[in-house]
């Protein structure tokens, strides 16, 4: 073997041009595969860092009358599960929430996060300052504590060792430092990085209003999700049967932990890995056909060795450690590829979204154990034409003797161009069809007009706000100062705009005397708004009219439907002066606005019940929106400061644009058509490349027979057609091969494409005839190459 590499390094070093080839070309394929297999690896194989993570799951609420199969929960709803599930170690839950820093100078609004009893406990994480909190701490009027992030801890508190016992004031109420979670701690179960913990407390009457809890569990030992399923199945009948108010048509989905942070990016990490693995297939024939054309070059040595007594297997063996060498040299250039390529890759991602794992994405061990292997499965299949080929060239006794072209070898390499570009087309039906639907998600008309449209969120917190008038007044009073400020054309607030990601529950709606329908009627999201809101949103009243001072505490309750609700609850009937059934409540309709359209998770138009801000339980916290004549973010930091001026314990966080809410909601198959596209792009030029060397390669072994054509009488045009012809044939038999596979391999697609089929007929043929005008660019050059061939030196030479 020493030996065997020896000659095979000496052989590399007198074609250094193959060589290098050949290291670009399985760089290229190993790097992008090494690229999504870190994805696969921090997305999907590694376990997540917590105590026994297989026996963690999450709890999602579902709502049949709404067609919702996972939402957050209340508190009343956690609580009863806690009581009555048997199966679970324990349930907790935790929540986001914001609470102004009051005692800082200017405003800081870092992102809390409440947690119930024993939820870090449950995780099996440890701080590495202090302690969690007590199950007495989560009771009314116990004195607030504070669990910070390492960060915080750093940049606050400047990394003081002593930080335990120091009191933070959190909207001017004190609490005191007990734990710091450890540097790089994720919860990768919730949104969002918070810097602050806060233990929920535990009220006597739990709120069944806000669904805003995202519940974890831990298995007991010796179950499984399948039968912990079972058994919140009987308890939610059981809470129908106790409770239909509240509990009618809604049940349970346990879903493991880890399933439920990356079912939504498992198929299109999947179809990525697909996608590159062509790639890699199509490298391999790149690289089969190189070392196709130098084996021809040395089949005189081959037959000497054969002659002075080497075995096949001999021969055989220095071939594949040729190979060897290509493979590893060009998975070490594809794990630097990889790692020049992670950053920016990564940064496709926008930084306005939280994804679940993200940071664990990175090059490790595991990567590198895979490119090896890569290297090893590569070699092997890119050596296998030249080592067929050897074999019967070891068979024979070429000295002496001239080839016009054998028709094995011709053969061959016609099928690894058939080959490379059935693989290419492929990939690029399937970018293709990414890049349709994003086409058709791009051209989906919201309902609204995102532009120059600022969102942030604020709440009313505090003793003085403890009141509903005294929380609409807050809300009234931070409009008013939004709404002067420079830049800003007018302002509303809203409970959250529609389409803002993470939010969405749904209540039972109906019309009022007409027999109720089963489940209790379609499903809607109570949507509260200020006065001015729909203008604001620049979302059109189809009928009736928006909110006004007429519209206050104390007068008719009164709704603005969706205009799908309405078609759906009147059909033909003129709902305006209707009365309906909403949360409890009878409501006059006195409005229709626009269909709010979803996007590429979800693209029909939700149904939105808007209620008068002054007439309905002020939420927590509102969305503040500013219609603004420039850039909205220039005023964000002058927003936050309204509201600081109002009240230091109200927080003011979240400040985006509706058109970022609207790019962020798509960025799922822009990730994805972007990397297909990449991937697409290298394997057409690998396929482009790999025509011409066939080709070239064809035209020099065809000089005699060239020259003997053109001798005849055969004019240039002629010659050129006949090399035009061979490119074509073996494009179009490329093309027949990939239009079947393709077809079949894009229904993996379905689920990742919106308004466009898989079998999409114009994107199969645009494709096909891309890849027919590539293949005949490729021959040109070796055709005009023919064509320059003198047939008196061409014959001479023989």
């Amino acid at each position: 073997m020493l030996n065997d590499l020896r000659i095979s390094l000496r052989g590399l070093r007198r074609s250094p041009g193959l060589a290098a080839v050949a290291v670009l070309v399985i760089g290229l394929g190993i790097g992008a595969n090494a690229v999504v297999f870190t994805l696969l690896d921090g997305f999907l194989f590694r376990p997540l860092d917590f105590a026994a993570p297989e026996r963690l799951v999450r709890l999602f609420g579902t709502q049949e009358s709404a067609g919702r199969e996972r939402q957050n929960v209340n508190e009343a709803t956690f609580f009863e599960w806690r009581r009555s599930a048997a199966g679970f170690e324990g349930l907790a839950a935790a929540r986001n929430m914001g609470l102004a820093v009051t005692e800082s100078e200017t405003p800081l609004n870092p992102l809390m996060r409440e947690v119930t009893t024993g939820y870090f406990e449950l995780l099996g994480v440890r701080p590495a300052l202090g302690r969690t909190f007590a199950p007495d701490e989560h009771q009314p009027g116990i004195g607030g504590v504070a669990m910070l992030s390492h960060g915080f801890w750093q940049s606050y508190f400047g990394g003081d060792p002593g930080v335990l016992g120091r009191t933070l004031e959190l909207a001017r109420r004190p609490y005191e430092v007990i734990g710091v979670m450890p540097a790089g701690y994720r919860n990768p179960a919730v949104n969002g990085d918070p810097v602050l913990w806060l233990p929920l407390t535990e009220q006597p009457v739990p709120d069944d209003r806000q669904e805003d809890l995202r519940v974890v569990a831990r298995l007991a030992p010796g179950t499984s999700p399948a039968a912990e399923q079972e058994e919140m199945d009987r308890i939610s009948e059981q809470l129908a049967a106790l409770d239909p108010a509240r509990h009618e048509g809604r049940g349970v989905r346990v879903v493991p932990l880890h399933d439920s942070l990356v079912e939504t990016l498992r198929p299109a990490l999947w179809v990525l890995f697909g996608a590159v693995a062509l790639l890699l297939l199509i490298a391999c024939g790149n690289v089969a056909n190189l070392l196709l054309a130098r084996a021809v070059g040395r089949r005189r040595e081959i037959a000497v060795r054969v002659a002075l007594g080497a075995g096949r297997l001999q021969v055989a063996r220095q071939l594949l450690v040729e190979s060897l060498l290509l493979g590893l040299a060009g998975s070490g250039l594809g794990l630097l590829l990889a790692a020049w390529g992670l950053g920016p890759l990564t940064r496709l991602i926008p930084e306005t979204i939280n994804v679940p794992l993200l940071e664990r994405v990175q090059l490790d061990l595991g990567v590198v154990a895979f490119t090896a292997a890569a290297a090893v499965v590569t070699s092997v299949l890119f050596g296998l034409a030249p080592l067929a080929w050897a074999f019967r060239a070891s068979a024979g006794t070429p000295f002496g003797t001239r080839s016009t072209g054998g028709r094995e070898r011709r053969r061959l390499r016609g099928g690894l161009v058939v080959t490379e570009v059935a693989l290419s087309l492929i990939l690029l039906v399937g970018a293709g069809l990414a890049l349709r639907a994003f086409v058709h998600l791009a051209r989906l008309d919201p309902g609204f007009d995102p532009r120059g449209l600022l969102a942030f969120r604020t709440g009313a917190r505090g003793p003085e706000f403890d009141l509903p008038e005294q929380r609409d007044e807050f809300i009234r009073r931070v409009v008013d100062g939004v709404r002067a400020l420079p830049g800003v054309e007018d302002a509303a607030a809203c409970q959250f705009p529609p389409l803002f990601r993470g939010f969405g529950f749904s209540v039972p709606v109906s019309v009022a005397g007409d027999e109720p329908a089963e489940g209790g009627g379609p499903g809607a999201q109570p949507m509260r708004v200020t006065p001015g809101f729909f203008d604001v949103y620049g979302l059109p009243l189809v009928a009736g009219r928006g909110f006004d001072q007429r519209d206050g505490a104390g007068r008719e309750p009164v709704a603005v439907l969706s205009a799908g609700l309405a078609r759906e609850l009147f059909g033909d009937r003129d709902p305006l002066g209707r009365a309906i059934e909403f949360d409890g409540e009878g409501r006059r309709v006195v409005g229709v606005a626009g269909d709010v359209r979803g996007v590429a998770s979800n693209p029909g138009a939700p149904s939105y019940v808007y209620l008068p801000h002054a007439q309905s339980p002020t939420p927590p916290a509102m969305t503040v929106l500013a219609r603004t004549a420039g850039d909205p973010l220039t005023l964000a930091r002058s927003a936050e400061q309204v509201v600081w001026e109002i009240s230091r314990d109200a927080p003011a966080y979240g400040a985006t644009t509706m058109e970022q809410i609207l790019a962020d909601t798509d960025w799922r198959p822009r990730f994805l058509l972007q990397l297909l596209a990449v991937f697409a792009l290298l394997a057409l030029v690998l396929a482009t490349s790999g025509i011409y060397a066939v080709l070239a390669a064809a035209v020099v072994e065809r000089t005699r027979e060239v020259g003997i054509r053109v001798a005849v009488g055969a004019r240039r045009g002629d010659v050129l057609a006949m090399v035009l012809a061979d490119a074509g044939r073996l494009a179009l038999a490329g093309i027949a091969v990939g239009l079947v596979l393709a077809a079949a391999a894009s229904r993996l697609l379905e689920g990742q494409l919106q308004g466009v089929g898989t079998l999409d007929p114009l994107t199969y043929a645009a494709v096909s005839v891309l890849l027919l005008a590539v293949a005949l660019a490729a021959g040109t050059v070796p055709a005009l190459r023919a064509t320059r061939i003198d047939p008196v030196k061409a014959l001479r030479a023989e």
